[in-house]
């Protein structure tokens, strides 16, 4: 199965055709996209998936012109049986694709990035399934100015959840997010559990999408068995 996570930049509504023709050359299996738009343009955009085959689609419950996050899969997902807090509905959406489920969330700011950080951490210190990955936009991560922001993850590497990206790229930087004034940082993340990271056979960002700013983000893509 081959994933990709973008973050499209207000539901991509200026680069729609381009977002979608990016995707297709990926041919990924499922795609999980952050600050999705479920008006007019993220309606084309979920019906420009179906023509690529990504023709099952599980959403965050948001309004239209909220930036929330769909799952789109070539296949059909099943319940995830994992209770979303009320906080969090607008945020987070999950499904179960096979054996495999499926976290998708956008963290619009800090106080959701560090809710969002609690509710993994619950899941992983009470019932959860085994094979699970989260991923999606999670606000924090490394930052140009501050290093030290991916501290702000700790907790979930404390509750035993697993960088994928960090984990294959111990010693590199790189910067998956470019703020138009100027400032960078990798807030875009895979994370898995323990029993299923070993799966996950790699993972990287694509940053010609970036070079060429069809959004501030990077897409990031990982191949699970």
């Amino acid at each position: 199965m081959k994933l990709l996570n973008w973050n499209i930049c207000h539901g991509g509504a200026k680069n729609l055709n381009a977002i979608s023709e990016a995707i297709a050359k990926h041919n990924p299996d499922v795609v999980v996209l952050t600050e999705f738009r479920n008006g007019m343009s993220g309606q084309q955009l979920l019906k420009n998936l179906k023509d690529l085959g990504l023709e099952h689609h599980t959403k965050a419950e948001a309004l239209p012109n909220d930036n929330s996050v769909v799952i789109a899969s070539r296949w059909i997902g099943t319940d995830a049986l994992i209770e979303v807090p009320a906080a969090l509905q607008k945020y987070v959406t999950a499904t179960k694709i096979g054996d495999v489920t499926i976290i998708g969330t956008f963290c619009a700011r800090e106080d959701v990035g560090k809710n969002f950080f609690g509710f993994l951490s619950a899941l992983q210190n009470g019932y959860r399934p085994k094979l699970t990955l989260a991923t999606g936009d999670f606000y924090f991560g490394p930052k140009g100015s501050n290093p030290r922001n991916y501290n702000q993850l700790q907790p979930l590497w404390n509750a035993g959840w697993k960088d994928i990206w960090k984990r294959d790229n111990p010693d590199k930087t790189l910067w998956s997010y470019r703020s138009s004034a100027g400032g960078v940082s990798r807030p875009d993340h895979i994370v898995a559990t323990e029993d299923l990271a070993p799966r996950i056979k790699r993972s990287w960002y694509s940053l010609n999408e970036l070079d060429n700013k069809l959004s501030d983000h990077a897409p990031m893509l990982a191949e699970i068995d």
